[in-house]
């Protein structure tokens, strides 16, 4: 006598019982598989197709750590020896300068700090020194003009 071979069953919605414990936390966890999965490709699919989407996301992991990493320091040269300073220095101007302009309201003094390296550039006045919405207005000036340059 031989014994029987063990199947397991087809998983459906009907043959799924519903234990609430167990049940809704397993299909839970299915739909953010799959949806985590869905994003992976999608963000795959941009990477190859749109580059400058691939370092915008590279620059926001960067940027990120940066914050994070140097939040606390009294020294604001911290950041400008930070390794991910270097990489965002590192990476193409002409996008990155557009994603720090959108991020100068929410961390000044990471970016007022960080623009002259990055740029060789100090466009605030002498009066607006240490008054950061001044030194944030002519950065912000600074910016649209040499944008309005390129495009020329």
């Amino acid at each position: 006598m031989s014994l029987p071979t063990y199947h397991p069953p087809a998983y459906t919605i009907v043959d799924v019982p519903r234990d609430r414990q167990y049940t809704d936390i397993a299909m839970e966890s299915g739909k953010l598989a799959v949806s985590y999965l869905r994003s992976l490709i999608t963000s795959y699919e941009t990477t190859i197709t749109k580059p400058e989407l691939f370092v915008a996301h590279q620059f926001d992991i960067l940027a990120n750590q940066l914050r994070q990493d140097t939040y606390a320091m009294s020294n604001p040269n911290s950041i400008l020896v930070h390794p991910a300073f270097d990489a965002i220095k590192s990476m193409d101007s002409q996008v990155v300068l557009p994603l720090i302009y959108d991020r100068l309201d929410r961390e000044p003094a990471l970016w007022l700090t960080a623009l002259p390296a990055l740029t060789g550039q100090f466009p605030v006045k002498s009066r607006h020194r240490g008054r950061v919405p001044k030194m944030l207005a002519d950065w912000k000036t600074w910016y649209r003009e040499a944008r309005h340059l390129r495009k020329k």
